[in-house]
């Protein structure tokens, strides 16, 4: 039961980031789809720029520093690279982390 909650929670997380997007002025291209067996969260696009955004749910702000893992950073890279090649787009990629209250922050991930 409690992996239900967590899932149905983190989609509700990603919903809001997309929803923040969509208020910035970004397009969302699409959501949890799969990508070279990365499941991307969030693709972007404004302006011929698209953003790559994984987003987590986080308790406190100090859990930031150890969110993703490198081999998860090495995945989506390769996603991104992919998915750039395909469409001639520049790609960034991004971390959204929402806490309990909803604070949405970004993080560029290099």
């Amino acid at each position: 039961m409690n992996k239900i909650n967590n899932k149905t929670k983190g989609l509700l997380k990603e919903k809001l980031v997309a929803h923040y997007l969509i208020k910035k002025g970004w397009t969302i291209v699409f959501q949890n789809k799969k990508i070279l067996g990365v499941e991307i969260d969030i693709l972007a696009e404004k302006n011929r720029e698209q953003i790559l955004v994984e987003v987590k749910s986080i308790q406190t702000a100090d859990q930031i520093e150890n969110i993703l893992k490198e081999k998860q950073k090495g995945r989506l890279k390769k996603a991104a690279e992919s998915l750039c090649e395909a469409s001639n787009f520049s790609i960034q990629l991004f971390l959204a982390t929402v806490d309990n209250q909803n604070q949405i922050d970004f993080f560029e991930i290099s």
